[in-house]
């Protein structure tokens, strides 16, 4: 799993018992789809059974690449239910992958530079519960950017965050908040195709991108 961070601490790969809450999240994972360069991914598990998810990207060419995109079943949703693909990319750079949703249990590459998908891994917190806050969803597709507008943005722990440029793609980065958030923002890089960017984090805005869904995370 990817080094995932609560409120600025690392959350390293997990073999853990539950805590029961307090201290850092914890979790169990659970491979739930593979796929292969060939093109097809296969689940043998419902994805909307886990709070948080994993989708693991290989590189057919540069083989050490190993891309981890953390997303919830409500970011995937957002995009499959106005019949877009998904497209998952590597972080900075023109490597992507499209898949199109051809049945309830395989995802299907329908384009490609590279970038396949070679797991999607379910996460279990064991000793807080996960609870995601839709904060934006433009429930169609374009590539006008976005300034969100909510209240107490500053108590998420986390963000969920996928961009609209060239078709619809998930972070590649993880956006969290930093610890000891002394100021009035703070701020997050979101991961559009092959390029990045800044967003500004105050108690009430997260600033102008090309966003198409963001949820807030929080472990309560």
């Amino acid at each position: 799993m990817p080094k995932l961070m609560f409120r600025g601490n690392e959350i390293a790969d997990v073999t853990y018992t539950s805590g029961g809450g307090g201290g850092l999240p914890t979790f169990t994972e659970t491979v739930i789809a593979t796929g292969t360069s060939g093109g097809t991914v296969t689940f043998t598990d419902d994805y909307h059974d886990y709070p948080l998810l994993i989708i693991r990207l290989g590189n057919e060419y540069y083989t050490d690449n190993v891309t981890d995109l953390l997303v919830t079943p409500d970011l995937i949703d957002s995009i499959f239910d106005i019949s877009q693909d998904i497209v998952v990319n590597e972080f900075q750079n023109n490597q992507y992958g499209v898949y199109a949703k051809t049945s309830a249990t395989v995802w299907t590459r329908t384009a490609s530079r590279n970038v396949y998908i070679s797991e999607v891994i379910g996460l279990t917190c064991d000793n807080y519960t996960v609870e995601e806050t839709e904060l934006y969803n433009k429930g169609y597709y374009d590539t006008q950017d976005t300034t969100i507008i909510g209240t107490d943005l500053f108590d998420y722990d986390m963000f969920v965050i996928a961009s609209s440029v060239d078709g619809i793609q998930p972070n590649s980065i993880v956006t969290q908040k930093p610890i000891g958030l002394s100021g009035s923002y703070y701020k997050l890089g979101i991961t559009p195709y092959n390029r990045f960017s800044w967003a500004t984090v105050t108690d009430t805005e997260i600033s102008s991108n090309p966003y198409h869904y963001v949820g807030g995370i929080k472990f309560t």
